[in-house]
């Protein structure tokens, strides 16, 4: 067997972060997700995708990772211990270097309850494939600056 497709980047009592070994094409993506299983499941999904990803288990993880190398997206859980998900969107709503980038939140809560704080789309949970894809591609229809797997930032 290689070498695998991730290096630890660091460890604490919040779980660990992977980050992509290879800088490859395609976009960024940062997944903040606390559930070892989802967070797994997320990155193959968009891997799939054509997307370049970088996984998180907690908030503060995320945060330091879209603010080190700003993504063109991050996917985040609302219900984190810490910095919860909403605080998340809106410190990287406010920081000038990720406020331009797609956020999605994604949350087992009914999306009429989810804080209104500046997130592009909604990934409910359970969700499947299908609607990974669903929330993804629709990046590729959007205007300028926002990102796809087949196109850059425009606003980098």
């Amino acid at each position: 067997m290689g070498a695998p497709w991730w290096r630890e980047v660091s460890a604490g009592t919040q779980g660990e972060h992977r980050v992509a070994e290879s800088a490859g094409p395609g976009p960024r993506v940062v997944v903040i997700e606390d559930d070892p299983d989802v967070l797994d499941l997320l990155d193959r999904y968009l891997r799939r995708l054509g997307w370049r990803v970088d996984l998180a288990a907690s908030g503060e993880q995320g945060m330091e990772l879209a603010l080190a190398d700003p993504p063109d997206a991050v996917l985040v859980d609302v219900l984190l211990p810490g910095i919860d998900g909403p605080a998340v969107v809106e410190a990287l709503r406010r920081d000038g270097r990720t406020r331009g980038c797609r956020i999605v939140v994604t949350s087992v809560l009914d999306v009429e309850d989810l804080p209104e704080v500046g997130y592009d789309a909604v990934l409910p949970k359970p969700f499947q494939r299908v609607d990974v894809t669903r929330v993804f591609a629709a990046f590729d229809q959007a205007g300028p600056g926002r990102a796809g797997p087949d196109r850059d930032r425009e606003d980098r």
